[in-house]
């Protein structure tokens, strides 16, 4: 993920979002997040393009 952003940010800003998986297990077949997570994980998507758009205004 890291690797995607370093690219795209000499063209646009960037930011990644992370979401817990049950017990740490990252890139791995055993990964898991549960659907709580992920709603978590929009909305810090969603409140951070609400925050940039009003931002994009002034």
């Amino acid at each position: 993920a890291g690797h995607d952003a370093c690219q795209i940010s000499h063209i646009a800003p960037t930011g990644m979002i992370f979401i817990p998986c049950e017990g740490g297990l990252s890139h791995d077949e055993a990964e898991n997040t549960t659907p709580e997570q992920v709603v978590a994980g929009a909305d810090v998507l969603l409140n951070a393009v609400v925050a940039s758009a009003g931002y994009l205004q002034t």
